[in-house]
């Protein structure tokens, strides 16, 4: 067996000496993303231990803080120095990279600390699209905040995007500095030269890029700031969250006039008591109750039992006017939102046929603040950088912006989804009910805090009450729960 193992290697070796023979440099230099990616599978499924995580706990405060950004191999030296607050997650990093170095954001890129992002003994953050085709647990992008993967000055955060060109960025953090009032998230202080644009084959010398660039030479620390104008709020107003502020910066028109007023006037100030917000989140309390530690058997098709359908239907307030015997979860739509929209928040998870508390569901389910904290770091329900979570954020704005009886804005939604550039999967633009049915789950948890006993009167009545409100204001202003 040894024999013929050995046999076969070297017949292996022989092929790929004859494949790499006729190959150019570049092409063979083109070849080592995907060598490194193709290891990193073979170690995790061959079962290699990964070490312990190297996050470092998130600060109590922001700050500043002054990394420089090199690209590796450019010669001359191309690189950037950026001033960035440590609370950013790691996808608006990836935002600020794109913006810095002029890049157009078509490529899968991916975060790691500890070493390169395609070595298995790193601990890589990625971007969306990004499975890494193995089965250990992905940590995404928008998981992780800058302060965990940057302490000390010194300590150095890896970034690779475009696995094909492999433009592969060290960030190197120089210096910590205070948080000024009003300071943008993103500014640039410094650089050197030109960028290799987008898709233009991988890194070259500078005398190739003279071929390609009007002057490989330029650096323009104005311009860089003027593309990295979308990370500072502009005019004063309330803090917002590091995302909602990028994408009202990237939207176009009459959609980004109406999104910075309606910005401008978010408030802080609680349009409900902690008792009113209490009684809103009962139907989500009874249902984590309904599930308890025990948790509930699901169908073979992974929907909830027509006994725990009914149940649930008596309970959730946007449930009471839909029509048929409401014991079928599939055909419950009110119900099975709901549900989904828990799991999305991480409250519930499915397991082998079964529905569960995670650990926040389980202490969620008899403590209302808790339960509340958690909505406001969870929502909304999308990936952040999605279509659902760009959505999801422009409802969360619009409902925010709102005084009680809000009507669900889903014509200018859509409007701003398509001024960003978002397009259906046929090209064409997006209509209102693509963006009502892009983030079903936020939109189904807000409507479903009701007071009073209220509750919407039919399925066209989406109207969002105090405390949603209040919600979508604690989630989009202000510090959240850390």
């Amino acid at each position: 067996m040894a024999e013929q193992r050995g046999g076969s290697t070297d017949d292996l070796m022989r092929q790929f000496k004859d494949m790499i023979a006729s190959m150019s440099f570049d092409d063979i230099t083109g070849l080592t993303p995907a060598i490194d990616r193709a290891m990193a599978r073979a170690a995790a499924q061959a079962g290699s231990e990964r070490r312990t995580s190297l996050r470092q706990p998130r600060r109590d405060s922001p700050v500043i803080m002054r990394v420089r950004m090199d690209l590796k191999g450019a010669k001359p030296p191309i690189w950037r120095r950026i001033d960035m607050r440590s609370d950013l997650t790691l996808d608006i990093v990836h935002q600020v990279i794109q913006a810095s170095f002029e890049w157009m954001d078509y490529h899968l890129y991916r975060f790691s600390i500890g070493g390169d992002p395609f070595d298995w003994k790193s601990e890589c953050f990625l971007g969306p699209g990004d499975d890494n085709d193995s089965t250990a647990k992905i940590v995404t992008s928008d998981e992780v905040r800058l302060d965990e993967t940057l302490a000390t000055s010194g300590d150095v955060l890896h970034y690779v995007y475009d696995y094909g060109d492999c433009w592969d960025i060290k960030i190197f953090l120089e210096e910590i500095l205070p948080l000024a009032t009003g300071a943008p998230a993103a500014t640039c202080v410094d650089g050197r030269r030109a960028a290799p644009p987008e898709d233009c084959g991988g890194i070259r010398s500078g005398e190739d890029l003279a071929e390609i660039l009007p002057d490989p030479a330029e650096f323009d620390v104005d311009e860089v700031n003027d593309n990295l104008s979308e990370f500072s709020s502009g005019e004063a107003g309330p803090e917002l969250r590091p995302d909602l502020t990028i994408l009202i910066a990237r939207l176009t028109g009459k959609a980004r006039v109406d999104a910075q007023a309606r910005a401008q006037s978010l408030t802080q100030e609680p349009l409900t008591s902690a008792d009113e917000r209490e009684q809103a989140l009962r139907p989500i309390m009874w249902f984590l109750q309904h599930v308890g530690s025990k948790g509930l058997t699901l169908t073979s098709a992974g929907y909830l039992r027509p006994v725990d359908v009914l149940a649930a239907a008596s309970q959730i307030p946007a449930a009471s006017w839909w029509y048929g015997e409401r014991n079928r979860e599939s055909q419950t739509i009110p119900v099975l939102y709901f549900r989904e929209g828990l799991q999305s928040v991480g409250l519930l998870r499915k397991a082998k046929g079964r529905l569960d508390l995670t650990k926040a569901g389980t202490k969620a389910m008899s403590d209302p603040e808790a339960l509340w904290r958690h909505l406001i770091e969870r929502l909304p329900a999308g990936k952040a950088g999605t279509f659902a979570g760009h959505a999801g954020l422009l409802l969360l704005l619009h409902v925010a912006s709102s005084l009680s009886g809000a009507k669900d804005p889903y014509a200018r939604i859509a409007e701003a989804l398509n001024s960003v550039g978002w397009r259906t999967h046929a090209d064409r633009l997006v209509r209102e009910h693509d963006a009502m049915w892009a983030d079903e789950h936020t939109q189904s948890l807000l409507r479903n805090l009701v007071l009073g006993g209220s509750s919407p009167t039919d399925g066209s009545d989406h109207s969002y009450s105090r405390v949603a409100v209040d919600l979508a204001r604690a989630c989009l202003v202000g510090d959240r729960a850390t």
